[in-house]
């Protein structure tokens, strides 16, 4: 017999309530099985089986359980789990009358998931659509943004009385909803700035030799991002319905969401507290997002909390993109391609540069148009004027 122990799961709590069983008492279950689903007041975990064998319940659906406590048992055979309840009192049901397995009884839906379809008005028809026995909030962040949609035709409703479109697939269906939201319910302005990126090319190829990691815009412009959340906390946050009135909330830290699009889809992982990392720290962050977007193995926690986004478009040639702001956020950034241009000298000499085109779209109703700028400027000096020695430092530092 192997004992089920609550891992620990992170270092701010202490429990965990195990939210459902996805194996029942005495079903055969094998090695690395998903089993069971844990939530601490952070996110979600799956409980894995350690070894072959038979599963033992030993706590109920929806109990708190301590790290490092026993919640179940799996035995080598049948007859050891049988020999185990005869032990203690119980009587085991015939297998013909146990109970269905998960996945045939009705959805279940995690704490932190039902905190995003209540905040997103998700119905009923869109969480069936899923197809999944056990929704988490990584799910739900995914259906908003139209990332895994499984959205069926006939749950498609009209919007503002305008009929749906027909003979789309139902990934862009889902796409056309979180479009039509977002247009509906953020009056989005747009405020563009040109950017040299010359120095900061080279500098960031000279630090990642040094470092021995590939840097470049992106994770310079993450960092760029977070310095400024003190300065400009209208930039970050989010505008969401609390008894039926709007209400803004700035982010407490940088929480910096990055679109990463490598052939499966479009992810926007969230960089937390980018203010206190440094170059360095953002590009191995940046990195196990990509590495994650490749094996499609995002965790629930790598979505949520985001205050802010940063809309990557730099394939070649790709001179602006205007980004959709991701409800109920304010504000997201766009970034170009790398563009090869031609400067005047006052001398008459023409000389080769690098710029991008750097976008804000922003909620109107909480960023007015001098503070956009403001933001833009701050972040087009620190990438024209590049200071190397900063890219090494945080907020805390």
């Amino acid at each position: 017999m192997i004992a089920l122990t609550v891992p620990t799961l992170n270092s701010n709590d202490t429990d965990a309530r195990l939210q459902v069983w996805t194996k029942e008492s005495g079903e055969p279950v094998s090695k690395g099985e998903v089993v069971g689903v844990l939530e601490t007041t952070k996110a979600s975990f799956d409980l894995l089986a350690e070894s072959d064998g038979i599963l033992e319940h030993c706590v109920k659906e929806g109990e708190i359980c301590l790290f490092g406590s026993v919640v179940g048992n799996v035995f080598a055979t049948e007859e050891e789990f049988e020999g185990r309840n005869r032990r203690s009192g119980e009587v085991s049901e015939p297998k013909a009358q146990r109970k269905p397995k998960a996945a045939d009884r009705d959805i279940t839906i995690t704490r932190a998931a039902r905190e995003l379809i209540q905040r997103y008005q998700i119905d009923d028809g869109l969480l069936s659509s899923l197809e999944k026995p056990i929704i988490r909030s990584n799910d739900i962040e995914m259906l908003v943004a139209g990332l895994d949609m499984k959205l069926s035709v006939d749950s498609m409703e009209e919007v503002e009385g305008r009929a749906k479109i027909s003979g789309l697939s139902r990934r862009q269906e889902g796409i056309a909803s979180l479009v039509t939201r977002s247009h509906r319910e953020i009056p989005s302005a747009f405020h563009v700035k040109e950017v040299c990126v010359d120095s900061a090319l080279n500098e960031l190829r000279e630090m990642g030799r040094k470092s021995q990691i590939m840097l470049g815009l992106p994770e310079l412009i993450v960092w760029s991002v977070g310095q400024l959340h003190s300065n400009f906390g209208s930039c970050f946050g989010t505008v969401e319905s609390a008894d039926d009135q709007l209400r803004y909330q700035m982010t407490e830290s940088a929480n910096v969401g990055v679109t990463i699009d490598l052939g499966k889809g479009l992810f926007i992982p969230v960089v937390r507290d980018a203010s206190n990392l440094d170059v360095v720290s953002i590009a191995r962050k940046l990195g196990s997002f990509r590495t994650k977007a490749m094996r499609d193995n995002f965790e629930e926690g790598d979505f949520s909390s985001g205050g802010i986004s940063i809309s990557l478009n730099m394939s070649p040639d790709t001179l602006l993109v205007r980004p959709l702001i991701q409800w109920p956020q304010v504000s997201m950034l766009s970034v170009s391609a790398v563009l090869q241009k031609v400067k005047f000298e006052e001398t008459g000499n023409i000389i080769p540069i690098r710029t991008i085109h750097l976008a804000l779209a922003y909620d109107h109703r909480v960023v007015n148009g001098f503070v956009a700028d403001a933001f833009l400027t701050a972040i087009k000096r620190q990438i024209e004027s590049p200071n190397t020695s900063q890219w090494c430092k945080t907020n805390k530092s």
